[in-house]
Formats: C-alpha cells, sequence, structure tokens
C-alpha cells in the first residue's frame, strides 16, 4: 500500500510545474506545524487549567474546614470546663454572684462568644453578654421574684455588679425556646442558630447539662457563638480573581460568606436570616439557584460535590462539601470560582496562534514564489545549454551569474568530453596506491592499540605501588619522617600521577581517533558533578592563593550527558585553569540558551584569572599536543592532549566548545550540552557536597565529612592480589585506619583461607592474578555469601565499561581502578561496612515486627472460646497495620457473668505491645480476684500501669473500656470510643464514654473521674466496641470513613448474625481504604443479645 502511495504521488509530482513543487510543500508543513502547536497548546492549558482549579477548591475548602473545627470548638469546651467545675464544687448554683464573675472571666478569654448562660429548672438564669468592644454585662432571673423582672448589670473591671442598665418585668425562661430545646436535648449538642435583635447578629447555642447523682437535671448550660466572624474569614480568602465562597444550612438559610453583606435581611418586625439564593451578590444568587435545581433535597448532598454551570456565557466551576461535626452540626460549604479567571490567557493564545499562522503563510507564499522564481530562470538557460552540448556544439557560452553552483556546473560541462578519460585512469591509478596503503595502516595501527592496551596495564601496576607506599610512608606507617624526606615523597607522588594521567589521555587520545568510545547517556545534575571536581582539585591549590567558586545553583536543569566524560571534561578545563593562575579565582557558572532548532542547550563556562592565552594562539589551542607557546610546556608540563581531548567529548556530546582570552587577565572556555527532558530531582543519586563556595583552607575535609562514619569495632580485611608492592600498599593503607588485615597471594588461596573458617567482614580483590582471575574468586565466594553478607571491592588496572560489567555481572559490589586514591579506596571501603551493618539492622526490625504481631495474636480470645459463650452471640477481631499499635480486646467468663475489655495504646511499636500484655494481664488477675466494683477495678488497673510505664520512662497512655454483662445489663466503665447500640428495630443509640473516667496511665489517681452506665438489652439488640483505627481509617483522598458510616452499616445488618455483621463491616472499611496504607490497627468485636431459650 506504501509503495503505491509512493508511485502515485511520484507520478503526480512528474505533471505538476517545478515552481509549485517548491512551493506547496513548504506552504503545508509550516502550515500543519503552527496548527498542531496551537491545538496541543490550548489543549495543554486547558487541562492544566482544571487542574489548577480543582485543587484551588480543594484547598480553599479545607481552609474553611480547618477554621471551623477550630472556631467552632469553644462553646463546648467552655462548657466542659463549667460541668466539671460543677461536679468538682468549684461553682455553687446556689452564689450567684460566683456564677456572674466566672462567667464574666470566661467572656474575656473567648471574645467571640456572644453569651455564657446557667439555668436550672428550679427557676435561676445567670449568664455574662459580650455586647460590643469587648464590654460585657451580665443577666439575671429568678422565678422567686414577685415580678419576675429580668435584670442585666453593667459591671465594673472585676466583674462586679454596678448599676442596672436595663430590666424587663413579667419575663419567663421557662417558655424560652432555647430552654425548651435545651431541656429536650440529653447530651452536649448544638441549637437552632437564632438573631440578636439589637445588634444585628446571629449565633450558634451549644447546650450541655449538668445532673446529680440521682440522675437529676441541675442545670442547662448554654455557650452562644457569634456566627459573624466567620464571614470575616471567609473575606480574607483569595479564591482566584473572583471567585466566592459561603457557607448555608441545609434548609438553604446563608450561615456566611465571602462578601461584604450581611446575613440578614430586614423583616416587616424584626430581622430575618437571608437565604443563599435570595443574596445581593449574582455569583452566590446563582449558584444557590442552580443547586436548587441539582439537588430538590439538600439534605441528598453528601462527601464532595464537583459541578459547573454556566452565567450568561461563563462556565461557573463549584465545589459542595457537606460539613458535619459531633454535636449534629450539619452545613454545607460552597466554593465558586468562574473558569474566565484562568482562560484569558489561553484565548490570547489562539488569537495569537492564528495570527501567526497566517502571517507565516503570507510570508512563506511571498518568500517561495521569490524563490523558485530564481532558481527556476538559471535552471532552464542551463538545460538550454546542455541539449545543444549533447547534439555537438561544443561552443556553447554561458553567462549565469546569480549563483556560484550553477555557473561551475556550466563549467563542467564545457570540459567534461576532454577530461573524463583522464580523469578515470588517473583515478584508478590512485585508488590502488591508497588500497595498499590503508592495509599497511590498519596492521600498524592494531599493534598501536595492543602495544597502548599492555603498557598502561604494565604501567599502572607499578606506578599503583609507587603512589600507595609512598603516601602511606607520608601517613606514618614506618614512623616521624623528616620534613626533607617527606618533599621527596611528595614529588615521587605528584610525579608518578602525572605519569599515570599522561597514561591516561594517550588511552582516550586513540579511543577518541578510533570512535570507538561509547557514551552512556542520561539525566546529570551539574551543580553536583562540579562540586566533587572542585573539591577533589582543591589539593591543586593548596600552595596558590586561589578560590574556587562553583556558581551552577542547585536546582538548575539537568543535562542529558555521560557522568564520567563530562567529570572527565571539568577535571581537563579546571586543571588547566589552575595550572595558569597563581592568585584569583577558578569559576564554573552555566547558562541556558535557545538554539535556532528550537533544542535547548546549556552554555558551561570555565573563567579564571591567569595568565591567559595570546591571541594568535586561540585557533591552534584545540590541536592535538599543542600548548600556547613551548616555554609554557617546559614551566607547567602537560603532553598538549587534554584540550584535544575536550573538544572531541564535547563534539560527542553534540557540543561546541570554544575560547576567549586576554593576557594576564585570564582565561574562559565555553561549552554546550543538551538539556535533559528530566525533571530536577531532589532525590539525585550523584554526590551533592554542602558548600558551593571551595577556599583553599578547607583541604579535604568537606568530602572526608561525607564517608567518615565510626566503626564501633575493629573490622577484618582480606586482601588479595599477586603482587607483593600492591599488596604492600593496602596494609599501609589499611594499618594506619585500625582495620585487621589477612593477606593471600593466589585466588585459591584465599578461598583456601575462607573453607578453613575464616569470616572477613570485606575482601579487596584484584582482577588480573595468574591461575585464576579475580571474577573466578568472586563466582565462587558468592555461592557461599550472598552481596551483603560479604562485600567484595575488585582492583584492576583494567578501567573499560566491558571489564567493570563483567565485574559486577559475577557479584562484586564495587570497582575501583589502579592507580588506587587512599582515600577514595577508605571511603569505599567504609561505605560497603556500613551497608552489610545497616542490612543486619533492618533483619533485627523485621523480627521486633514480626514478635508484636505474634503477641497480639497470643492474647486475643479464640473463636471457639466466642462460640462457647451462651447468653451472648460474640464476635471479634483484630487487624494489624503496617506500624503494629498496642489494639487488643478481651472476653472473660465466669458463670453467666460476662466481662468484655476493649483497648488501645497510643503510639506503635514493641513498646505500645508490652503495655497491652500488662493490661490485659492486669484485667484477667483482678477478674480472678473476684473484684466487681468497676471505680476500684480501674482505679487498680490504672495505678498498676501508671508506675510500669513510669518505670519504662514512657509517656504513653491507654483507653480502656470495661464491660461487665450479666442477665441483660450491661454496666459500661472507663473511657474509649464511643460505644454503638443498634436496637432490634433499627435505632441507633451512641453512648459517649468521655464521662465514664480517664485514659489509664496518664495520672497516679483517676478514681474520681471513674464512673458507669447501665445498658439494658432486649432480644435482637446489637453493641458495636470498636478502636479509632476503625473511624479513622482513611481512603487515597483522606477522607476518614467515621463513626455515621458505621452505624449505617451496622443498623443495615443488625438482623444478622454477629459474625456476619463483624464481616460486614470489615469488608465495607476495606472498600473505603481501597490500596492506602493503613498505619493504626483495627479491633472490632461485636455483641448481640440472643433470643431467650424455651424449656424443652
Amino acid at each position: 500500500m506504501a509503495i503505491r502511495l509512493n508511485q502515485w504521488i511520484n507520478k503526480a509530482s512528474e505533471k505538476l510545474p517545478l515552481r509549485i513543487v517548491l512551493i506547496v510543500p513548504f506552504l503545508v508543513q509550516i502550515f500543519v506545524v503552527v496548527g498542531l502547536i496551537g491545538y496541543w497548546s490550548y489543549r495543554n492549558g486547558q487541562q492544566a487549567i482544571e487542574e489548577l482549579a480543582t485543587q484551588l477548591r480543594q484547598e480553599t475548602t479545607s481552609r474553611i474546614t480547618d477554621h471551623l473545627n477550630t472556631y467552632l470548638s469553644n462553646p463546648h469546651l467552655i462548657n466542659r470546663i463549667n460541668l466539671h467545675d460543677l461536679e468538682m464544687g468549684k461553682l455553687d448554683l446556689n452564689d450567684v454572684t460566683l456564677l456572674e464573675r466566672h462567667f464574666w472571666q470566661q467572656i474575656q478569654l473567648f471574645p467571640n462568644i456572644s453569651s455564657i448562660n446557667l439555668a436550672t429548672p428550679k427557676g435561676l438564669f445567670s449568664g455574662s453578654e459580650n455586647i460590643v468592644n469587648g464590654q460585657v454585662r451580665t443577666a439575671h432571673w429568678s422565678i422567686e421574684d414577685p415580678d419576675k423582672i429580668y435584670e442585666i448589670w453593667d459591671v465594673d473591671p472585676a466583674g462586679y455588679r454596678t448599676e442596672i442598665y436595663d430590666q424587663y418585668p413579667n419575663w419567663d425562661m421557662f417558655s424560652r425556646v432555647w430552654y425548651i430545646d435545651g431541656k429536650n436535648i440529653d447530651k452536649p449538642s448544638w441549637g437552632e442558630i437564632f438573631i440578636w435583635a439589637n445588634r444585628r447578629n446571629i449565633s450558634l447555642p451549644g447546650f450541655s447539662h449538668y445532673y446529680n447523682k440521682d440522675g437529676n437535671l441541675e442545670a442547662i448550660l448554654v455557650v452562644d457563638l457569634s456566627l459573624l466572624e466567620i464571614s470575616t474569614f471567609l473575606q480574607t480568602l483569595e479564591i482566584g480573581k473572583t471567585g466566592q465562597t459561603f457557607i448555608m444550612e441545609r434548609n438553604g438559610l446563608l450561615v456566611g460568606s465571602s462578601t461584604d453583606a450581611s446575613p440578614l435581611i430586614q423583616g416587616e418586625e424584626k430581622p430575618q436570616r437571608l437565604p443563599a439564593r435570595d443574596m445581593d451578590n449574582p455569583l452566590i444568587q446563582a449558584t444557590a439557584k442552580f443547586l436548587e435545581t441539582e439537588f430538590p433535597d439538600f439534605n441528598d448532598i453528601s462527601g464532595i460535590q464537583q459541578l459547573k454551570f454556566k452565567l450568561g456565557d461563563e462556565w461557573q466551576l463549584i465545589q459542595v462539601t457537606s460539613y458535619r461535626d459531633e454535636y449534629g452540626l450539619d452545613w454545607l460549604i460552597v466554593v465558586i470560582i468562574p473558569e474566565s479567571d484562568f482562560m484569558a490567557k489561553i484565548h490570547e493564545n489562539n488569537r495569537m496562534t492564528i495570527l501567526l499562522c497566517f502571517i507565516a503563510l503570507g510570508v512563506a507564499t511571498i518568500l517561495g514564489i521569490m524563490t523558485s522564481r530564481w532558481i527556476i530562470q538559471d535552471i532552464l538557460s542551463l538545460n538550454e545549454a546542455a541539449k545543444k552540448i549533447s547534439l555537438g556544439d561544443w561552443e556553447q557560452q554561458l553567462n549565469i551569474h546569480r549563483s556560484h553552483e550553477l555557473r561551475e556546473l556550466s563549467q563542467s560541462f564545457m570540459f567534461m568530453s576532454e577530461k573524463l578519460k583522464s580523469s578515470f585512469e588517473t583515478l584508478q591509478k590512485q585508488k590502488d596506491d591508497l588500497d595498499q596503503t590503508n592495509v599497511r595502516l590498519q596492521q600498524l595501527d592494531r599493534m598501536k592499540d595492543s602495544f597502548l592496551a599492555n603498557t598502561s596495564h604494565e604501567l599502572r601496576t607499578p606506578l599503583n605501588g609507587i603512589i600507595g607506599i609512598a603516601e602511606s610512608l607520608m601517613d606514618g606507617v614506618a614512623g616521624e619522617l623528616s620534613p626533607v624526606t617527606r618533599s621527596n615523597l611528595f614529588t615521587i607522588i605528584a610525579s608518578a600521577r602525572r605519569l599515570s594521567n599522561l597514561v591516561n589521555d594517550i588511552l582516550d587520545f586513540s579511543k577518541l581517533q578510533h570512535q570507538t568510545i561509547t557514551l552512556q547517556l542520561k539525566p546529570v545534575d551539574l551543580h553536583s558533578i562540579v562540586e566533587i571536581v572542585l573539591t577533589l582539585s582543591k589539593p591543586l591549590v593548596a600552595q596558590k592563593d586561589v578560590k574556587l567558586i562553583n556558581n551552577i545553583p542547585k536546582d538548575y536543569p539537568l543535562a542529558e550527558a555521560d557522568e564520567n566524560r563530562l567529570q572527565q571534561i571539568f577535571y581537563n578545563l579546571v586543571g588547566n585553569a589552575i595550572k595558569f593562575t597563581e592568585s584569583g579565582i577558578v569559576e564554573v557558572s552555566a547558562e541556558a540558551l535557545k538554539s535556532s532548532s528550537h533544542n535547548s542547550e546549556i552554555a558551561v563556562s570555565v573563567s579564571d584569572s591567569g595568565i591567559g592565552i595570546p591571541e594568535d594562539k586561540l585557533e591552534k589551542i584545540f590541536e592535538s599536543f599543542e600548548q600556547a607557546d613551548g616555554s609554557t610546556e617546559r614551566e607547567y608540563g602537560g603532553t598538549g592532549l587534554g584540550l584535544a581531548i575536550t573538544k572531541q567529548l564535547v563534539e560527542l556530546h553534540q557540543g561546541k566548545i570554544c575560547v576567549s582570552s586576554q593576557v594576564n587577565k585570564g582565561s574562559k572556555f565555553t561549552f554546550t550540552l543538551p538539556i535533559s527532558s528530566a525533571k530536577v530531582s531532589n532525590n539525585s543519586s550523584t554526590l551533592t557536597l554542602p558548600s558551593s563556595e571551595l577556599k583553599v583552607e578547607d583541604k579535604w575535609e568537606s568530602l572526608e565529612e561525607i564517608h567518615q562514619v565510626e566503626v564501633e569495632e575493629k573490622s577484618q580485611i582480606l586482601i588479595v592480589d599477586d603482587e607483593p608492592v600492591n599488596r604492600q600498599v593496602l596494609v599501609n593503607h589499611l594499618s594506619l585506619n585500625d582495620y585487621a588485615i589477612c593477606q593471600a597471594s593466589t585466588g585459591q588461596e584465599a578461598l583456601e583461607l575462607i573453607d578453613n573458617g575464616l569470616k572477613p567482614d570485606l575482601v579487596l580483590l584484584d582482577v588480573m592474578m595468574p591461575k585464576m582471575t579475580g571474577y573466578e574468586v568472586t563466582r565462587r565466594l558468592r555461592e557461599k555469601f550472598n552481596i551483603t553478607e560479604l562485600p567484595i571491592l575488585l582492583l584492576t588496572a583494567k578501567n573499560q565499561i566491558q571489564d567493570i560489567v563483567a565485574g559486577l555481572k559475577v557479584g562484586a559490589n564495587d570497582y575501583l581502578t589502579k592507580p588506587i586514591a587512599k582515600d577514595e579506596l577508605l571511603a569505599r571501603l567504609r561505605t560497603q561496612l556500613n551497608l552489610k551493618r545497616l542490612k543486619a539492622e533492618n533483619l533485627y526490625l523485621s523480627a521486633e515486627l514480626d514478635i508484636i504481631r505474634r503477641m497480639q495474636e497470643m492474647v486475643l480470645p479464640s473463636t471457639s472460646e466466642l462460640r462457647a459463650i451462651s447468653t451472648l452471640d460474640i464476635a471479634g477481631c483484630m487487624q494489624p497495620a503496617e506500624d503494629v499499635g498496642g489494639d487488643y480486646y478481651d472476653v472473660l467468663v465466669e458463670g453467666n457473668r460476662l466481662t468484655i475489655g476493649i483497648g488501645d495504646v497510643t503510639g506503635h511499636g514493641l513498646e505500645s505491645s508490652i503495655i497491652m500484655i500488662m493490661a490485659q494481664t492486669a484485667v484477667r488477675t483482678l477478674q480472678e480476684s473476684k473484684q466487681t466494683d468497676p471505680v476500684e477495678f480501674l482505679s487498680i488497673l490504672n495505678r498498676t500501669l501508671y508506675h510500669n510505664i513510669e518505670r519504662m520512662n514512657s509517656d504513653k497512655s491507654m483507653t480502656l473500656a470495661l464491660l461487665d454483662y450479666s442477665n441483660g445489663i450491661i454496666q459500661l466503665s472507663g473511657q474509649h470510643e464511643e460505644m454503638i447500640v443498634v436496637r432490634y428495630n433499627g435505632e441507633v443509640e451512641r453512648i459517649d464514654t468521655i464521662d465514664l473516667g480517664l485514659p489509664l496511665g496518664l495520672e497516679a489517681n483517676i478514681s474520681q473521674f471513674i464512673s458507669s452506665a447501665q445498658i439494658a438489652l432486649n432480644p435482637g439488640d446489637v453493641v458495636v466496641l470498636y478502636t479509632d483505627g476503625i473511624p479513622e481509617a482513611e481512603n487515597k483522598d483522606r477522607v476518614f470513613y467515621g463513626i455515621d458510616k458505621l452505624c449505617e452499616v451496622v443498623q443495615a445488618h443488625h438482623h444478622q448474625s454477629a459474625e456476619e455483621i463483624r464481616q460486614a463491616i470489615i469488608v465495607d472499611v476495606q472498600n473505603h481504604i481501597g490500596q492506602h496504607t493503613v498505619f493504626d490497627d483495627m479491633a472490632l468485636v461485636i455483641l448481640k443479645q440472643k433470643e431467650p431459650q424455651l424449656p424443652t
């Protein structure tokens, strides 16, 4: 099919004029490219904006939710404090002055509270009101007053009454809505939002109750919270350019908004609350009406709803979030962002793209016509002349002046006939000579390559010995040396390293000449590479006043390069800069470029303030064996290959290198690299050093700090090398660093030592040994020891990529090339030893986790134990999380009496598990001791745990609920999660345990806080006990499972058995979690009252 299409195109193009063939494809390409760029730019921009808008709505909703959680907690906090003070006797219901001053003090602490009040069924009302600007008044009413006057008093700065501000006779507290609502509520909760008519304010009342020991209601506590501050907070939010947000109740009445409009409207007689749909703000009003159309009943809105609708010609993006709390509050948070806030830039880009498309087409059309006319005119003349020449008219004269190429072609036609034969004969003779020369050159080249490879290996081995022994002597292996001796040794080391560098340069130059170097391209962090090179170059400036500066930012774009070859480029350029700079700076910087081919590049510059390069030498500076002049070579040394190698390495990266210089002012070498498409990562594998500006005085401290790890015990190193000199170098280096050393001269000897019981911590293994190579020794060792059990570090004079790959493939941990630098050897050795120790620690942590899980399984009652209980249908389970903690449950049977316990220790790990075992053991011990009083039972248990936890020097605590069951009655004591009771008819009760105790282990004595509650069970009633891992289980969107959802599942399955209810809950929780990792244990116990058995 493709061949036929090509044939058709070729035939069609043959019939078309050359002018059209030149113009049309050019225009089509431009049009397609510009159109595709514009289209994908629009698509990508629109997608990015949708994601940004969703993120902005979610972040705004999250901020509002966090603020509401904090702001709405104050009324119930105040009620709990006052309730506690009443229970502890700090407040007296008969002492009006004490109550008024107490409430007055609290209002000073909570300025957003409208009022704090207390009302008793016996006919007493006392409270304090926050008027404006911190002004507080107290209020009082008593049924014993014959006129039943409601009095409002001004107070002095100490909170005492001064004079009556206002009074209302015949005031009846018992007929007030808030009192009726508060009396009918049996637990802490919110009331209905009400209006302060004289303040243009709305408040939310929070109720709580105080009961005497007989369970009779003694007082109703009411704290009114001002809601205007919510609007103030919403107005501070920046939601795009013109976005808005508001909060409303499920009945559509406004709670607050991000506009400055009041949530109230003036009615005929008094202010009334404003529905969201009646707001003056067009955006909020339209949104409310849209939501009424989308959800006729706002109670159907649950979770998070992402919606959009059109207002006029613009789309509006909406997020509606359901907000609920444990006290019955049920609001809707609505965030609206006009799409036009984000789309303006996209529309502008679309218009610009279309305009550029037409401009490009127009310009291309004009240029195409002019170019084709210019080309065709000379071609027609040449064609006519060629026809006449082909007919034998050799006297043709061509007058072509516009194109050099066409003029040359016309001359070729003129001389073609007379020169063609002689040219063929000359070419054939030259070809024969070249073939013979080429065969000889190839033979010589192979001999040269073989010589270089063998010579490099033979040179590196003695060089390694010279450098290593000289360095160890300077480090003091043979005792203290005189300054003259140390100076001579330093000269030996420098000369040996210079010779080693010469060998490397010649080998690299040979590879580049034969194009045998293959780059391993990958994203590379320029800042880190330069940091390493500058740090390792610091010894070169030890005797100079030269500062090395890395001016490449840490977050600079990654380059697409071969990391090792890039380091070689930097070493050459930085080394040259240091060599020719006696004082001043050597600086590395980078600049992003945009090339004409639309491929971005990085221009990296290495500049110095040295002697500079004469202008007449700049053109030859990159040629092989070239330096600025002969005197430079004699004074500073070098082969003249460094810059030639550097230039070729840069060109292998598809880059270019250039130099600019001024004599006595310095030089600047600049080369380019392609920018990688990968993003900059904080987890780069490249070693990054901490300082961007390195001074001479730092010496090697920064590099040593990175690799320096304290060795806790003396590590044993096995050295295997057939060269005694090499073994002596390694022995000298390692003995100075307190390592135990064992030596072997062959691979077979090393294997025999290990077979006879030697277990070294690490093996330093030479590769090139007679009879048995280092590769074979490594393979044999890996048959007995894995890569972390016995690290192997290969040492060799061969540094080819294939050699390194071969060593790592047979099982080596690392690879070092001779001559070996002492600091690099010690750093690599410490790294491998520490990796080995980290593996052992990881195995220990894994074993600890397994022990904790086994301990949890040991203390749980078995399924057979639970099935054997006749009075209740019981099912339980405990699912450990990723971080195992201290959750547990237990069931103890004694006759017809059952004791069920469920607890949760704070935190995770072995310590939490041990505290859980302590608690389970103590509960069983107290049960066996016939202790039945809940106060005494929990007090003894708390004291035991408290002293044990104190001895452990721990800050952990434990929530624990105990249920004593007998004859259909449950006695509940201890503080834990809410207990859920689902009656046989499906009615759900949630029993709060906050007043039944304190967490165990916090205080030595908690007896005054312990109480109990009785619950009567009917046949078919279900009781659910659980730890916080279930309601706090999160899905991928960080949304809790919640107690409400748990109640719904139990209610839907309450008619089933306890085991079936347990399974339904676990399945529903797992579906909510999905693939999200769980970090908290989940314990669950289901109790179901059985039907009474009829006598047979």
